[in-house]
């Protein structure tokens, strides 16, 4: 049905003339056109004002908005709404100015900072220009600016905007390259995320300077003024791609080249990347002093970005062959190289020492750093200075590996949780928790507090109103970040100040299991049952059955949910006085689960969900043949335990062809409720926060398969993504908790996570196998047989052997570990390595020297299978060649 007018004006408005319907309210008292503004926002929304697509016919109007309607809806709105409404309009710069003279609108003092802040800048400037609204155009106006391609998203709609308005905004465009900006909202993240192509800030200002508003030179001041302020990478590099879409002349950057000089010393490897082919540029034209550059070049020697020290590298040689006297200084300046880890890279440094020479001072330097460099690499250094490495008097020996071990026992005493001493620390402990959501084992702690206080005296609720009044303020919102503070607040509410607050989320996945609990924790009288007494979410047996013996025949009533975690969450115990203590109790399906988990006899009547759970703690991580008779053996962490593996599909598309890794549960998961929970979590359970990601494990904190059915294909994926995920950080939380059994998907969980580009999460990960390894919980040959199950499209191996660099060094058993690991990578399926995969080899020739290591005599003869091509081959040899030794 199309439009109706209800009015003479909005009849003007259908019919397109904007200046009849401004004759209209003219005539009309100034309260009775304020009057008209929610009517006309209604007509607004029916017209699909800000429809994306202005050529779309919406039904509800009847034909496609023409521009005449929209001037007529956006002008009347100007004249009769509050500023925030009429700016939303972006009436334009001139049309706005027509209209506020002429009618002196009461919004007008609020109205160019709206316009500013709905993307009109040319409007919000003329009004401050003229004084008839008052605008500060400081850093905060600039990042408004910079947010304006957001809204003009349309193509060539920030084009022609500017382009429209360049009179007014050409001073304050070069703004841009002084503001940093915040997280989000910054040029980086304004091109990156929100527009493309010839939309982009990059592609508009190139476009203006074209058309003349601004000069090549006054850009490319500008952009290296920008970069010599070091401001993080991520802003920071916008500015280095700026400069090369800019691709100045060797002219134009003649008159920079002091510039270009400074920036060599910059903190951000994009800028010294783009400074350093701009020197190169620069020294081939000799428009640059020889001096200054080798001077300059210093700090890039010690980049730890091997391209940058290989580029510099080589302006030294091009330096010497122009000037062979400056040979010894070059030589000088390029040992600060050896200083980099890589050994192809150190040889490289190596020859040209050889081949430029060395005064006694340099001779002297490069005798220093012998010790530094990779042991493949020291004779090769030795020579230059007539001293070879000398036999070392350390004999060769075989691998030795950790013994094997278990992992931390669960309830060991250091992992007990502490309750809060008194009502002012579990306050301070409720005050924490609602603005830091990062540590589980501290909910449970407050929790269980809580819920021993209840109810509160007068006193104690006195002593709470300050962290009341904050819950308060944590309004529910289907949010993932801060989900389990504001569900905490929800339970504090309902103790502590017996207010009921609802939740957003539906009762499914991570989000809707928080919210049901915290629900039956708010019951008055809420039992403790599920409340974890160890960290991780564990539960000490002994205090399980002392809290079903409190509650006695009652514990039917609790709800079963609660019943199930309790029991989930059960920590194994060898010892016999918990299940003695327990068959004691009385007789209820829960005290015949109970039992059954800690080893007693199968129930007489068994309650499925109950039962199962108990079966996960009896038999865990295997199958419960008892509990198979029962039951079906369909589904996962029931009868049978759950088990999650990593696949590879082929996927053909249109954008081309590629693989996608997934999660595959084993057995496949079926649609089961929140009362079989352990199986429950295979089921899209698992949500994109850290803190619910550890939450969710906490509630079967013995078995992580359900978890990792969806951690593998996103670690899997995020090694080839150019940004980090960084909820996965909880994956890797998890993984290093000793207590975590080392289950082949774990195992392949780290070893992705190994690979990481992430440099924090990759560092966790490095702990993580460090400590298991030297634990002995983690043998080398578990994590070489997870890597070898990764496709070649997601086995990073120059990551892995960074990573595996790092962790040779920390520990005394781990250059074994290492390098057994990396012999048992040899066993390639195919005899097909990834690509890279000469930097393992490399680091296994180095480990070998250095720690006088003998290979495995498998890991040799899996070696000389392999079918290598580049460098490797002639690594291989040198392995083999080493391994002959005595």
């Amino acid at each position: 049905m199309s439009f109706k007018p209800l009015s003479e004006l909005e009849s003007l408005i259908y019919a397109g003339d904007g200046n009849a319907a401004l004759d209209l309210l003219e005539r009309m008292p100034q309260t009775e056109r304020i009057g008209l503004a929610e009517r006309l926002q209604c007509v607004a929304d029916m017209m699909h004002y800000w429809w994306y697509d202005p050529e779309k016919v919406h039904e509800c109007w009847g034909m496609r908005a023409t521009d005449g309607q929209r001037d007529a809806i956006a002008v009347a709105m100007l004249v009769c709404a509050p500023a925030d409404s009429a700016a939303r309009f972006r009436v334009p710069a001139d049309r706005m100015l027509e209209v506020v003279l002429r009618f002196q609108p009461p919004n007008l003092p609020q109205l160019a900072v709206e316009s500013l802040r709905y993307a009109n800048p040319a409007a919000a400037l003329k009004l401050s220009q003229t004084g008839l609204s008052p605008l500060q155009f400081d850093d905060e106006a600039v990042m408004r600016l910079m947010g304006m391609s957001r809204f003009h998203s349309r193509r060539d709609g920030l084009r022609s905007y500017l382009v429209a308005n360049i009179d007014v905004l050409k001073p304050y465009l070069l703004m841009l390259f002084e503001v940093e900006g915040s997280s989000e909202v910054n040029l980086a993240a304004m091109d990156k995320y929100n527009v493309k192509g010839e939309m982009t800030w990059a592609a508009n200002l190139l476009q203006l300077c074209d058309d003349g508003v601004y000069s090549r030179q006054e850009l490319l001041a500008r952009c290296l003024g920008t970069l010599e302020r070091d401001w993080p990478q991520f802003r920071s590099s916008w500015f280095s791609r700026f400069h090369d879409q800019l691709a100045p002349t060797v002219e134009e950057m003649a008159a920079e080249s002091g510039r270009y000089l400074l920036l060599l010393h910059s903190r951000i490897p994009p800028t010294v990347t783009m400074a350093l082919k701009a020197c190169a540029k620069l020294f081939d034209k000799k428009l640059v002093d020889a001096g200054l550059l080798m001077e300059a070049l210093r700090p890039v020697m010690l980049s730890s970005v091997k391209a940058q020290v290989s580029s510099a590298l080589k302006l030294l040689e091009t330096m010497v062959k122009r000037d062979p006297a400056c040979g010894h200084a070059a030589a000088r300046l390029a040992l600060e190289g050896l200083q980099h880890t890589d050994p192809e890279l150190q040889q490289a440094i190596i020859a040209r020492l050889e081949k430029w020479g060395m005064d006694e001072d340099g001779r002297s330097a490069a005798q220093g750093m012998l010790s530094f460099v990779a042991p493949s690499v020291q004779p090769s250094l030795a020579a230059l200075f007539d001293d070879s490495p000398g036999a070392r008097q350390d004999a060769w020996r075989d691998i030795e590996l950790p013994a094997a071990a278990a992992p931390m026992s669960p309830l060991d005493p250091s992992r007990a949780l502490d309750s809060p001493a008194g009502q002012d620390e579990l306050v301070a402990l409720c005050a924490q928790l609602l603005e830091d959501d990062s540590n589980l084992d501290r909910l449970e702690a407050a929790i269980g507090a809580l819920l021993q206080a209840a109810p509160l005296d007068a006193d104690a609720k006195a002593r709470f109103a300050p962290v009341l009044k904050r819950a308060r303020k944590l309004k529910p919102q289907r949010e993932y970040k801060g989900c389990v503070s504001r569900e905490f607040a929800r339970l504090l509410l309902a103790v502590a100040g017996g207010e009921r607050v609802d939740s957003p989320w539906t009762q499914k996945a991570v989000t809707g299991e928080l919210a049901a609990r915290i629900d039956e924790l708010s019951a008055p009288g809420a039992p403790l049952l599920d409340i974890a007494t160890h960290r991780g979410g564990y539960i000490d047996p002994t205090m399980l059955v002392e809290r079903a013996a409190t509650l006695g025949a009652e514990i039917g009533s609790v709800p079963l949910a609660m019943q199930v975690r309790a029991l989930l969450r059960l920590a194994p115990c060898p010892d016999s006085s918990a299940l003695d203590a327990a068959q004691r109790l009385p007789d209820t399906p829960f005290k015949q689960a109970l039992c059954y988990a800690l080893g007693g006899d199968w129930p007489a009547d068994p309650v499925a969900a109950l039962v199962l759970a108990a079966a996960r703690i009896r038999h865990p991580h295997e199958d419960d043949p008892r509990a198979l008779l029962a039951f079906s053996g369909e589904m996962p962490d029931g009868a049978v335990a759950g088990q999650a593996r990593l696949v590879h599909e082929f996927v053909k598309s249109s954008y081309g062809d590629y693989w996608r890794p997934r999660g595959h549960a084993s057995p496949a998961p079926g649609g089961y409720g929140r009362e079989y929970l352990a199986a429950y979590r295979y089921q899209d359970f698992w949500a994109e926060g850290e803190a619910l990601i550890m939450y969710g494990a906490s509630l079967f904190p013995s078995s992580l398969e359900a978890m990792l059915t969806a951690a593998l294909p996103q670690m899997a994926s995020e090694v080839q993504w150019h940004e980090a995920c960084w909820h996965h950080t909880a994956y890797l939380r998890l993984l290093g908790d000793p207590t975590a059994q080392w289950t082949p998907a774990a195992t392949l969980a780290l070893g992705l996570g190994l690979m990481g580009k992430e440099p924090g999460q990759t560092a966790m990960a490095i702990d993580a196998f460090v400590a298991a390894s030297q634990d002995g919980r983690l043998a080398p040959a578990a994590m070489a047989h997870a890597l070898l199950s990764v496709s070649n499209s997601f086995f990073m191996a120059a990551r892995l052997a960074r990573s595996l660099q790092s962790a040779s060094g920390a520990g005394h058993a781990m250059p074994d570990v290492v390098l057994s690991l990396l012999g048992a990578l040899c066993e390639l399926p195919d005899d097909e390595p990834p690509r890279d995969f000469a930097k393992l080899l490399q680091l296994m020739l180095d480990l070998r020297l250095q720690y006088r290591l003998r290979p495995a005599a498998a890991a040799l003869a899996a070696l000389a299978r392999l079918k290598l091509g580049g460098k490797a081959p002639s690594i291989r040899n040198a392995i083999v060649a080493s391994a002959g030794r005595p």
